[in-house]
């Protein structure tokens, strides 16, 4: 899939209206509060996820940001035998936490470097990337994906069950399918994942790049949240794992239709 003229003016608006701040301080900016508990390497090349408390309008969740290193903060530097402790059990920490509390969980992506590849991970983080994935399937609180990039960096759907999703009507996902024993990296926009219900929600970018355009976009990207916050908070513990069960199976469907339309 090409991007015409337009659609690269777009896209660029997108990082542009997103990067005017660090992409975690907007999402921070997005809730009401945000209390840092930890933040820890994980499989996704330079990334850090910031794990906290966030408090959006009435709602209270676990809060994770992807960002990159570098963001203004400083970090604890990990040696190489620290290093071994799997990110993705920290990660499971707060997972744990969201059950104790009965949290729902709000994961933002807010990696903005553009994508060359699939991140490719260390043995001991690509060992404990299908417990993160089951921690999720059994999980009896909500899931909300928030996506904030104009480009995902690798197949974000294959690491995070979000029940709900959100996106910038900009971005483009990266997708990996397994053809016939061959891997295919493809780009499918917002408004695809949108029409096959993987994504359930598509956020405008002001196409002004004045000042004000941060504002409409916390604005809006509030609005959204707690909208999905709305109508996912009371979703029992059952009726979650069928909604996941279907979500898998759209995902399943749309990578059938497009190798279909790929070969």
């Amino acid at each position: 899939m090409k991007f015409t003229s337009v659609k690269r003016n777009h896209r660029d608006v997108a990082q542009k209206a997103t990067l005017s701040l660090p992409l975690s301080q907007f999402m921070r900016q997005v809730c009401d509060d945000f209390i840092e508990l930890r933040r820890e390497r994980v499989s996704f090349g330079k990334n850090r996820v910031i794990g906290g408390f966030a408090t959006i309008g009435k709602y209270s969740a676990i809060g994770l940001i992807h960002c990159q290193d570098g963001d203004g903060r400083k970090v604890r530097n990990q040696g190489p035998e620290s290093g071994r402790v799997n990110g993705f059990r920290n990660v499971q920490q707060l997972l744990q936490l969201a059950h104790k509390f009965r949290r729902p969980v709000v994961v933002c992506f807010a990696d903005s470097s553009s994508s060359s590849g699939t991140a490719i991970a260390e043995l001991h983080e690509a060992l404990g990337l299908p417990k993160h994935i089951l921690s999720q399937w059994y999980l009896d609180v909500p899931i909300i994906l928030v996506v904030l990039t104009s480009k995902s960096a690798y197949d974000i759907f294959g690491v995070w069950l979000a029940d709900k999703a959100i996106a910038l009507e900009q971005t483009q996902f990266v997708m990996t399918l397994h053809d016939r024993g061959k891997n295919r990296r493809i780009l499918m926009s917002t408004e695809e994942l949108v029409r096959g219900r993987i994504i359930d929600m598509a956020v405008a970018v002001p196409s002004n790049l004045a000042c004000h355009s941060q504002t409409v976009m916390l604005y809006r990207l509030r609005g959204a949240l707690i909208q999905m916050l709305d109508e996912i908070s009371h979703v029992s513990p059952s009726e979650l794992m069928v909604r996941r069960q279907a979500k898998v199976a759209r995902v399943k469907a749309i990578a059938v239709d497009v190798c279909s339309r790929v070969k």
